[in-house]
């Protein structure tokens, strides 16, 4: 995260590998990726449609298997979590849900080092 970060990206159903590549990889990951240039390293939360989705040529980090305390994305989650429960009137629909959330992650700091 350190000074850059993707946008939320909010979606309906299952996420599958093949989805994670069509929906999220290829549209908002690679362009970040040109952004960053070749220091890029993506972090996911070790789900497995994040395995299966990670394309060969990008650097992914890491980590041990079930390991949500050595994981910065599981620390960035807390924060929204916690960002969105601090608002003055709680989420009472799903909509209401996903826009608090898109809200709420723009407005985190992208200099905080969870790590």
């Amino acid at each position: 995260m350190l000074e850059w970060r993707t946008p939320l990206v909010p979606f309906d159903g299952t996420m599958t590998g093949e989805r994670y590549i069509r929906e999220v990889l290829r549209p908002v990951v690679r362009p970040f990726r040109k952004e960053i240039g070749d220091e890029f390293i993506l972090a996911d939360d070790n789900t497995r449609p994040h395995r299966e989705g990670v394309e060969s040529d990008m650097t992914r980090m890491q980590l041990p298997a079930i390991s949500p305390n050595m994981n910065c994305v599981e620390h960035e989650w807390d924060m929204l979590k916690c960002a969105i429960s601090q608002r003055p009137h709680p989420p009472m629909t799903r909509q209401v849900l996903i826009e608090a959330a898109v809200e709420e992650w723009d407005r985190l700091p992208s200099d905080d080092q969870t790590t």
